[in-house]
């Protein structure tokens, strides 16, 4: 899938978390909640001031992508590496394969995902490395698109295996051997504005900021 360009990186991104559902409270003060199965994220990006090749390789993609009507993938920014030692560990620290693959077949609702792994005691010590993936790093399964946010401390065994604990829950079933994505993660998205309106700077540079919806 295309991705979108990012000539220079995002002067700010914005990332907003929406679980569907409505809330009321009565007149006793009573608060009543009903909850909607599913969620998204909007982001909203901004690009530096750029000069006009950098800024039209970024207008021209989403007129290419006529606005709203195509999805594709947008790089994560400063959040697409794992705050935790498998997104920083120098390369020559790292298991040969360092990916994190799913142990053992999940459904859809589930939010402990078990997983298998290089990253045994050869290559990682919690007591000198840190965590392997810290709460709040965003992570994605190699079977879906859905972009996923981890809420604990996340350290394998020996062995190389362990248990993420993620939200929402899995969208998806995710089968036995599927990769889970820490490192360079993207979110699938689409423009979320009607109309694309795109305004030039003062001496050549102009800046631009996107507002996206994630696909789901």
């Amino acid at each position: 899938m295309a991705t979108l360009p990012t000539p220079q990186e995002y002067k700010t991104i914005e990332i907003k978390s929406t679980f569907p559902g409505t809330k009321s409270v009565t007149d006793t003060g009573v608060t009543q909640r009903v909850s909607y199965n599913g969620h998204f994220f909007d982001f909203q990006v901004t690009y530096p001031p750029m000069r006009r090749v950098d800024y039209q390789q970024v207008i021209g993609f989403i007129q290419g992508k006529q606005g709203s009507l195509t999805a594709f993938d947008m790089p994560l920014g400063i959040y697409a590496d794992s705050a935790g030692y498998i997104g920083t560990a120098d390369a020559g620290d790292r298991p040969g394969d360092d990916n994190l693959y799913v142990d053992v077949a999940d459904v859809q609702g589930d939010t402990t995902i078990a997983y298998s792994s290089g990253w045994t005691s050869t290559y990682f010590n919690v007591g000198t490395d840190g965590n392997l993936l810290e709460i709040g790093d965003y992570i994605t399964f190699s079977n879906h698109n859905k972009l996923y946010q981890v809420t604990a401390i996340t350290n394998p065994d020996a062995t190389g295996d362990g248990s993420i604990e993620i939200s929402p829950p899995l969208t998806h079933d995710v089968p036995d051997g599927t990769t889970i994505n820490a490192q360079d993660v993207v979110a699938k998205v689409f423009f979320n504005d009607k109309a694309m309106v795109f305004q030039g700077g003062d001496c050549g540079f102009s800046q631009i900021a996107l507002n996206l919806k994630e696909e789901i």
